[in-house]
């Protein structure tokens, strides 16, 4: 964590230099200790408003570029990735996360390219952010205990920060987001591949790796009690998911989107364009089928 240290010192340095006025002081010794960073009232209705109105609007235009999911919440449910312009009118009665809006709509570009929020992600990575992936959640996700390497491993297998938003204050039977704080500091569990990507059939060597870290360093579980305009970041290793849905009728919406590190996706050759107060990646939404 010393070259963390080091990288942000001389941001922050920078930073002086150029007489800004954006850079947010992190407690670094906070987050190197729990791999989370909890933000309250971070972002102002405006802004919240500014993604949910990008939502309504993707729905309301039957949109041909943007990608969803369904959630599932019964294994009878077939799964669903398509366009939102391909649903038919009984799927779009399902509950679905909106993939990548920010490659559509301004708006959510401007929110998660924000220069405070930037300037407190550079802090956490000692590196220049790209937003790289984004998510739109208007239901809990009821996901079990990951991390996100398992499914978006960064370039250079480290550097990845993310955020959650709050869109709306998140009520306790919403499924709240649970995390295990210091669960960043459990060894790597590698795959057959060598790889930190998932492969199927070997989850169960994953999850008994975590367990026992997870006993042995004495780590418990916590919930996020969240109002609209919080903002938690989390590290690539913190082992997280979603609480039970405990009623099925309240809405958890929220905006989550993953930073990858500028120069390992230069190096990579993926087009980055700066906007607002930092970098976003221009590259095609997930392919469908």
């Amino acid at each position: 964590m010393g070259l963390l240290r080091e990288a942000v010192a001389a941001l922050r340095g920078r930073a002086r230099e150029r007489g800004t006025h954006e850079l947010v002081d992190v407690d670094l010794g906070f987050w190197e200790r729990n791999g989370y960073y909890v933000v309250r009232d971070f972002f102002p209705p405006a802004a919240t408003d500014a993604i949910l109105g990008a939502e309504r609007a993707a729905w309301e235009r039957n949109a041909p570029d943007v990608v969803v999911d369904n959630l599932i919440y019964d294994f009878t449910t077939p799964r669903i990735r398509a366009r939102i312009g391909e649903l038919t009118a009984e799927q779009r009665r399902q509950r679905f996360v909106l993939n990548d809006l920010f490659l559509h709509d301004v708006h959510c570009r401007s929110v998660a390219t924000d220069p405070r929020l930037i300037s407190i992600l550079r802090q956490l990575m000692g590196t220049e952010p790209v937003l790289w992936q984004s998510l739109n959640f208007t239901w809990g996700s009821n996901q079990g205990y990951h991390q996100d390497t398992l499914y978006l491993p960064p370039p250079n297998e480290r550097d990845m920060v993310v955020i959650w938003v709050a869109l709306e204050d998140i009520h306790p039977d919403s499924g709240p987001l649970k995390y295990i704080p210091g669960s960043h500091r459990i060894p790597e569990f590698r795959f057959s591949t060598g790889r930190l990507r998932v492969e199927p059939g070997e989850e169960g060597g994953w999850e008994k790796h975590i367990a026992d870290h997870r006993v042995a360093m004495g780590l418990e579980e916590h919930q996020l009690t969240a109002r609209r305009g919080d903002v938690f970041f989390w590290h690539a290793f913190l082992v997280h998911g979603g609480s039970d849905i405990k009623d099925l009728n309240r809405t958890r919406k929220s905006f989550v989107a993953h930073y990858y590190a500028k120069d390992d996706l230069v190096r990579t050759g993926a087009r980055v364009a700066h906007h607002n107060g930092g970098w976003w990646c221009e590259r095609k939404p997930h392919a469908v089928g």
